[in-house]
């Protein structure tokens, strides 16, 4: 028969300290990786908004006509309570040089996405757009069915009659603020 000796109460208190320090170690990195990434992730939106506006005040500068562009028909579909997103439409008229839409923003949204809506399969699909070309001398028109802005994350209810300012960022002609006006579309 063997005979168990009794462990040395040091060595035991070590241990257990050990481990509890490894378990402390283990979760202060956990805590500072989450902190990197979340410090990654909203650094990145930060630096992505501060690139768009320098852009667009150094494009804006360039000597543009300020009367390139004209906006008409600009409205957004009222949403009912609780929705989560809106469409946007609006005619822009380029009257000068070849331009690019880039962004569009709004503080009634936490993102403003430039849409379009295509058959595929014999579905209609809507995907999103990097950025929407505008010509000279034409008019692009954002329309149900076709290319619009679409709010993505909004706080609040669309209700027909208000009104919602969306910026629009051009490649060459930088920043227009657009108003437009909230309609019942049913």
């Amino acid at each position: 028969m063997q005979t168990f000796r009794p462990i040395n109460p040091d060595v035991t208190n070590r241990i257990e300290k050990g481990i509890v320090v490894g378990w402390a170690v283990l979760v202060f990195i956990v805590i500072l990786v989450a902190a990197a990434l979340a410090r990654l992730i909203v650094g990145d939106i930060s630096a992505q908004e501060f690139v768009t506006e320098e852009f667009a005040r150094n494009a804006g500068a360039s000597g543009i006509n300020d009367d390139q562009f004209t906006f008409t028909d600009a409205w957004v579909r009222a949403t009912p309570p609780g929705a989560m997103t809106a469409a946007a439409y609006v005619d822009i008229r380029n009257l000068g040089n070849d331009d690019v839409l880039l962004a569009a923003r709004s503080d009634k949204a936490r993102h403003v996405e430039i849409h379009t809506t295509r058959e595929q399969s014999g579905m209609m699909r809507m995907s999103r757009l990097d950025t929407l070309p505008v010509p000279a001398d034409s008019v692009v028109q954002l329309a149900s069915g076709g290319h619009h802005l679409m709010f993505i994350d909004i706080p609040a209810t669309f209700i027909p009659g208000e009104s919602v300012i969306v910026t629009l960022v051009f490649e060459n002609a930088g920043v227009r603020d657009v108003l437009f006006t909230v309609r019942d579309a049913r």
